[in-house]
C-alpha cells in the first residue's frame, strides 16, 4: 500500500525502484528508455504513458494500479532499510576459496537445441556453492552453456550463473527462455540491447548479429551475473 508521503506516480515509482534495488539506468534500460526520462518521471516533470507503466510494473514487482493510483500490490518497503550489495558487485565471481554457505545453488541440465540455441531442463544435475552476489537470491541457478555463438565472452561448457529477477542493463549477458513445455524450454544466451515495442533486441557475437524476439514468445529473460570458465 502507498504511504501518506507518496501522493503521486513519481514518488511511488522511485519507492518501488529503490525497494527492488535498481538504479534509474537499470530500470530505464529494461523498458527501452533513457535514464534522463526516468528521472523526469520520478521528479514529476513528465508522466509515463500507460504502455510504459505496464512495462515497469512487472519489473518492479508491483501492480500497475499501485503505480498509477496507489492501489493493489505495492513494493516491499521494508527492504528500503535493509543493506544491499552495491550494483557493482553483480557480475563479480569470487574464487572458490571465498565462496561461502552450503552447496545449494542448483545447476540445471542443458543440451543442444538445434542451430539457434539449446534446451534448459529444470531438473538439477548438481549443486554448487553460491558466490556472494547470489547468496540471498531466491530462484538463482546455474547452467552449462551449449554452443559457441557467444565466444569469446562465454565459451561452450562454461558454467553461467543467473539472477532470476534483476533486470539487465544494455549489453549485459542474458538467458532468454522461450515459451514451451513446462519441464523444459528452448533457450538462448545473448547480449541484451533493449526492449522495443515488438519485443527484445538481442545481440550475438559469433557470428555478429542483432535480432528481435517477440514478447509473445518469451517465457523469461534473466540476467547472467557471472561465469566460471571451464569451472575454474
Amino acid at each position: 500500500m502507498a504511504t501518506p508521503a507518496m501522493t503521486n506516480l513519481g514518488e511511488r515509482l522511485k519507492a518501488a525502484r529503490d525497494a527492488k534495488g535498481l538504479t534509474q539506468t537499470q530500470l530505464a534500460d529494461a523498458i527501452g528508455q533513457h535514464q534522463s526520462t526516468l528521472a523526469h518521471w520520478e521528479r514529476g516533470k513528465a508522466r509515463p504513458s500507460p504502455e510504459k507503466v505496464d512495462l515497469m510494473a512487472p519489473v518492479l514487482g508491483v501492480a500497475t494500479e499501485w503505480l498509477l493510483y496507489g492501489r493493489g500490490v505495492g513494493p516491499d518497503l521494508t527492504r528500503l532499510s535493509e543493506p544491499r550489495a552495491p550494483v557493482t558487485e553483480m557480475g563479480r565471481i569470487r574464487p572458490a576459496h571465498e565462496l561461502v554457505g552450503d552447496k545449494d545453488l542448483p545447476v540445471y541440465a542443458s543440451a543442444q537445441g538445434g542451430v539457434e540455441g539449446m534446451t534448459i531442463s529444470y531438473d538439477p544435475i548438481e549443486y554448487v556453492k553460491r558466490p556472494e552476489p547470489l547468496m540471498s537470491v531466491r530462484g538463482a541457478f546455474g547452467f552449462y552453456l551449449v554452443g559457441d555463438s557467444m565466444s569469446p565472452k562465454y565459451e561452450h561448457g562454461d558454467l553461467l550463473l543467473v539472477h532470476p529477477t534483476r533486470p539487465p542493463s544494455r549489453r549485459d549477458g542474458v538467458l532468454v527462455i522461450k515459451k514451451g513445455d513446462v519441464s523444459s524450454h528452448d533457450a538462448l544466451v545473448k547480449l541484451f540491447i533493449g526492449w522495443k515495442d515488438e519485443g527484445v533486441l538481442l545481440e550475438q557475437l559469433n557470428p555478429p548479429l542483432q535480432f528481435t524476439i517477440g514478447r509473445e514468445a518469451i517465457h523469461g529473460l534473466h540476467q547472467i551475473v557471472g561465469v566460471y570458465h571451464g569451472r575454474r
